[in-house]
């Protein structure tokens, strides 16, 4: 019977454009992920140094992506969620056109570490800031979580098939593809949620004046 329940939550929640304008966001956390334990070590670590790097890039990681995951929580009060969400977004850009332009060099070794702190910003803005998102949206109704996971399941799958059929080049362009239309799909979000609020408040403003108006004709 609960599983019941939760199916037709989702069932319901598939039918809200917010929903689907999100999917995206949570995509690209999974896809990011597999990306960087996968791809970014055995294309970029393992053959331009050796397995031995590994472990230093992935402390790197690790060390930066707490740091940016602190700051992050701090200077969203000051410059809001949207700017710290096309942030995330546009540092996977950087990032991305970054690696499918750049020629490796042996004696250019720090340029990995430079990459691993460029994918300690993306990920741990996703992992933090876009899951807040979806409780933002969907406040109180476990059902977007649910879909957030499976959304991200499906970015995990996506690039996980990509890394065992495809080069390095191709997951990159996939990188590029869902980075781009993440940020268009949460502008979107965005934008439309903001015109839909300036709309609810001029129906409330218009509701209160009748209001005031029925009240003003009893007295008089």
């Amino acid at each position: 019977k609960k599983f019941k329940v939760e199916f037709n939550s989702l069932f319901n929640l598939s039918k809200c454009l917010n929903i689907w304008l999100l999917m995206p966001t949570a995509v690209f956390l999974g896809y990011e992920l597999t990306f960087i334990w996968f791809e970014y070590h055995r294309s970029f670590v393992s053959c331009l140094t050796n397995i031995n790097y590994i472990g230093w890039t992935s402390i790197v990681y690790g060390g930066m992506a707490s740091i940016f995951s602190l700051i992050s929580s701090k200077i969203i009060k000051h410059v809001g969620m949207q700017t710290i969400m096309v942030m995330m977004f546009m540092g996977a850009l950087i990032n991305s056109m970054f690696m499918i332009s750049w020629t490796p060099d042996k004696d250019a070794s720090y340029v990995i570490f430079l990459m691993a702190v460029a994918f300690a910003f993306t990920n741990s803005l996703a992992t933090a800031q876009a899951r807040a998102v979806f409780g933002i949206f969907f406040p109180a109704n476990t059902a977007a979580y649910s879909a957030a996971n499976i959304f991200e399941t499906m970015g995990l799958v996506l690039g996980s098939v990509l890394s065992i059929y495809f080069c390095a080049d191709v997951k990159i362009y996939g990188y590029i593809i869902i980075s781009v239309v993440g940020v268009f799909s949460y502008v979107w979000l965005e934008v439309r949620n903001k015109s839909q609020f300036v709309e609810d408040e001029k129906k409330n403003g218009l509701t209160k004046v009748v209001s005031e108006m029925k009240i003003y004709e009893t007295k008089f």
